[in-house]
């Protein structure tokens, strides 16, 4: 009984924050976030900071109240190629999570730089996540940018996932 109790106040709860935020009509404000003045990321003021999502991203924003958070890793470049690299860390995800599906990827250029971006879906805890991944090849790194929403609230924020990625920009490029 509290099972079903706590499905219907989460269901109740997701569905107000997804028409809050389907009908929010102040335009979104981003931070630029900088790391180690190797690369800056346009990051929503609507995310905080935080430490405890992943030890191993570089950059960790959320939002407790909206359910979506961002998290930025750096990977040194080894044999793989963009291709291939972003496969295995798409592999490692849908495997993860219940039912994940790789549901499209394509290419784009990001500020100069190759990417593959990709979205998958999946359950976690019984609720429905949808995460938009970016992989992007820079001379000595793949940066991985993974936005995570609840798929009931993500078609609120595409746009804002979509100039986070597209606003990641390397700031020194170091010699080869």
């Amino acid at each position: 009984m509290k099972k079903i109790l706590f499905i219907v106040i989460l269901l109740l709860l997701v569905s107000a924050l997804s028409l809050i935020a389907f009908f929010r009509s102040e335009p979104v404000q981003f931070n630029k976030v900088t790391y180690k003045k190797e690369f800056s990321i346009p990051i929503p003021d609507y995310l905080t900071h935080s430490n405890n999502l992943d030890s191993s991203a570089i950059i960790q924003y959320h939002s407790l109240e909206k359910n979506i958070f961002v998290l930025v890793y750096q990977h040194p470049i080894t044999a793989d190629t963009l291709n291939s690299y972003f496969k295995q860390l798409t592999s490692k995800l849908t495997a993860a999570i219940d039912r994940g599906t790789l549901l499209k990827y394509y290419p784009e250029k990001i500020n100069g730089n190759q990417a593959l971006i990709g979205n998958i879906r999946g359950s976690v805890n019984e609720t429905i996540i949808y995460y938009r991944i970016a992989l992007i090849q820079t001379g000595s790194s793949f940066y991985e940018i993974i936005w995570g929403a609840d798929e009931n609230i993500r078609s609120s924020y595409d746009d804002d996932m979509n100039k986070t990625i597209r606003g990641f920009r390397i700031i020194n490029s170091k010699p080869s």
